[in-house]
């Protein structure tokens, strides 16, 4: 996927990423140097991420992003920009259509023009949760506003260019300022932390998701899943946090979905099938082994 350039000692190849200073775009960016030139785009924040070039951009700017493809022209993009926050989404249902679909969509056909593979983030959140574990040809049944507008968002990348590796992903951990990320500074202090015990998720390593994204890049357009292979309730996920990296004042608090206002429905399971993501050579490990992993 990439060479060395002989006179200047730079990779040859050039990774576009959105999203760049989110947790994953931190960890794809890191992943990419010394394999790639990477320009990092993202919104607002200003944090440096070593050996990355970064412009700030607005994405909903569709010719300001045109702009970037030509000047930059990159060979490959990782777009992992969103309005994530269930909440929001739900709330603001017009800003997340233009950031989640329409955005996507614009990606997709700059990448068709230039011919250029394409990586998409998704989520496990575009199916409904009564039928899991989801495999890649399972029909999506979103609940909620995010959900839905991402399922858009496949479908509109997946019909201005085919070639666009659409990569489902569950909940995210890893190392963030010191702590695990999710909850792992929430448990410190002592403070009551409220966990589900009736949501469902087959969490995975931020640095398993990355090895997972550039999988996709070089073998596998379409729709892949990518998690890891053990499913959990939030709760339970948060005591195996609180136990393996010995947070002895973690005080976690068993409730139910309806205990707690969300802001917008949630899936109670989406665990994920992984057997093809397996079947092309992607790795997962016990989730034990993945959190033992972050201490070393």
């Amino acid at each position: 996927m990439s060479g060395a350039n002989g006179s200047t000692g730079k990779p040859e190849r050039r990774l576009l990423v959105t999203g760049a200073s989110g947790f994953v775009g931190r960890h794809v960016c890191r992943k990419a140097i010394g394999a790639w030139q990477v320009l990092g785009l993202c919104r607002s924040r200003t944090e440096p991420i070593p050996g990355t070039a970064r412009q700030s951009l607005d994405l909903t700017d569709l010719p300001a992003m045109a702009g970037i493809f030509s000047d930059f022209k990159p060979d490959a993009v990782i777009h992992l920009a969103a309005m994530s926050g269930l909440g929001a989404c739900q709330s603001d249902p017009a800003f997340s259509c233009k950031i989640n679909v329409d955005v996507s969509r614009r990606i997709a056909e700059l990448c068709a023009e230039a011919r250029i593979p394409c990586v998409f983030s998704s989520t496990d959140i575009v199916f409904d949760g009564s039928s899991a574990p989801y495999s890649e040809t399972d029909p999506v049944s979103p609940v909620n506003v995010y959900g839905e507008h991402k399922a858009l968002a496949e479908t509109a990348m997946l019909s201005a260019f085919p070639e666009v590796s659409v990569c489902r992903l569950s909940l995210v951990f890893g190392m963030e300022g010191g702590w695990i990320r999710p909850d792992g500074r929430a448990m410190s202090d002592g403070a009551a932390l409220k966990l589900f015990v009736d949501e469902y998720r087959t969490p995975i390593r931020a640095g398993r998701v990355v090895e997972g994204l550039f999988l996709a890049l070089e073998k596998s357009p379409g729709i892949l899943h990518l998690s890891g292979g053990e499913r959990v309730s939030r709760y339970d996920f948060g005591h195996m946090i609180a136990e393996m990296h010995t947070l002895k004042k973690a005080h976690i608090v068993a409730c139910r979905q309806t205990d707690v206002d969300l802001g917008a429905p949630r899936p109670a399971d989406v665990s994920l099938n992984i057997d093809k993501a397996r079947a092309l050579g992607f790795k997962s490990w016990s989730l034990r082994e993945e959190l033992r992993a972050l201490l070393c």
